[in-house]
């Protein structure tokens, strides 16, 4: 009740944001928020591993633990009798990450307040709760990528309260939901092997594996290990392309080139992206292996440089997975505001890319031009190496 009384501005921002998000469901017909619906509906009489063979709606298969919640989002449905709503229906669909979006605000607020400026936390909360791009994405996209960046974002807040079992806990979840979290593995493993013992390790990875193995058991009963390790994979190699409508390093080579194409005849894009994307992760973790670069603003900083970097040089990256870093720069924003603001103007640009809607089609034309490409991703590589100037003066301070 304290909290509530000393952050009123906080909890009107709060529902103002929550309101907004309720007025803009089902606003447009989105093909991706039709999915989720479906194959919540497909599930009711159908098996997990039953989705994954046939698919249905042709879509890119997720890691199972999505699709349990799924399962029980179409169950309320049923059991509130709403399939008739449509409107009601998706928005039930979209609780999760819209709630996911509420903890990402208060977790910001948290921060701000505890590690930078107090004066701040409301702000900083605001410019992530209303950002855009963000109510677009869940709201009226119908995606799921606030649910999956909050399982790594509570993974690294807890990583600063040296909580270090229960953050790998939430990454695994997170990673069992979406692979995108991968961005952040080098933070996850260097303070797993940095601040643990070896007992201490052992009884995490006790922990961690029944996790990991409990979304997949349905599916190895019903199409055994060799058909569950094949089909998982093949998982990453979905969309084997460079740049799926995104402004990082590979859009000079055009938008949906093969990644298995070897530059200068020497290394595949893909090999040659993963590459970028490790001596660059490096270069962010190292300072970590001393213990006076521990510090909370620069742990979250790096998670942020992480994901910029996993969406700027790596292959097979979709116009959405730069929206992942928009939790971890948030809280910067008073510190780098103009910076900030740019990267928040660079995701809505990757948004708009492969917008479909005939409103605002001559500026995806516009957008979607081999000048505009150019200008574009040199304009994101040149954000990048100033956050990663900002974060080297960071490490220094």
């Amino acid at each position: 009740m304290n909290f509530k009384k000393n952050n009123q501005l906080l909890f009107l921002i709060l529902a103002i944001g929550l309101v907004i998000r309720i007025v803009l469901n089902n606003v447009i017909y989105s093909k991706d928020a039709e999915s989720f619906v479906f194959w919540g509906k497909y599930l009711q009489n159908h098996s997990i591993s039953g989705l994954y063979e046939f698919l249905p709606g042709g879509f890119t298969p997720l890691p199972p633990l999505y699709y349990y919640v799924t399962r029980f989002l179409g169950k309320t449905v049923s059991f509130l009798n709403l399939w008739q709503n449509e409107w009601a229906t998706y928005l039930i669909f979209k609780i999760p990450p819209i709630l996911s979006e509420l903890v990402i605000a208060i977790l910001i607020y948290w921060f701000v307040a505890k590690y930078l400026n107090k004066k701040w936390a409301t702000a900083s909360s605001a410019f992530y709760f209303l950002h855009p791009a963000i109510i677009y994405n869940t709201a009226v996209f119908g995606q799921i990528d606030s649910f999956v960046v909050s399982l790594a974002f509570i993974a690294v807040m807890l990583i600063l309260t040296k909580k270090y079992v229960m953050a790998l806990v939430f990454y695994t979840l997170g990673i069992l939901s979406k692979l995108q979290d991968l961005a952040i593995l080098p933070l996850i493993a260097i303070f797993m092997l940095v601040n643990n013992s070896a007992k201490k390790l052992i009884i995490a990875a006790i922990v961690i594996l029944p996790i990991a193995l409990l979304s997949f058991l349905p599916i190895l009963f019903d199409k055994g290990f060799a058909w569950t390790a094949l089909y998982f994979k093949e998982l990453p190699n979905w969309y084997p392309y460079t740049s799926v409508y995104t402004y990082n390093i590979w859009a000079f080579s055009g938008f949906l080139t093969p990644d298995k194409a070897k530059f200068l005849s020497l290394i595949s894009y893909r090999y040659l992206g993963l590459a970028f994307y490790w001596l660059i992760a490096a270069a962010i973790i190292v300072p970590f292996l001393k213990s006076k670069n521990q510090k909370p603003k620069v742990i979250l900083f790096a998670a942020f440089l992480l994901i910029f970097d996993f969406a700027f040089f790596s292959t097979r990256i979709h116009s959405r997975y730069l929206i992942y870093s928009l939790p971890f720069a948030a809280p910067f924003v008073s510190l780098f505001p103009l910076e900030v603001t740019a990267l928040s103007f660079l995701i809505i640009l990757n948004l708009m890319l492969p917008m479909p809607y005939e409103e605002v089609k001559n500026l995806v034309l516009f957008l979607n031009q081999e000048t505009t490409v150019i200008f574009f991703t040199l304009f994101a590589l040149t954000l990048f190496l100033v956050f990663m100037n900002k974060y080297r003066k960071l490490i220094k301070r």
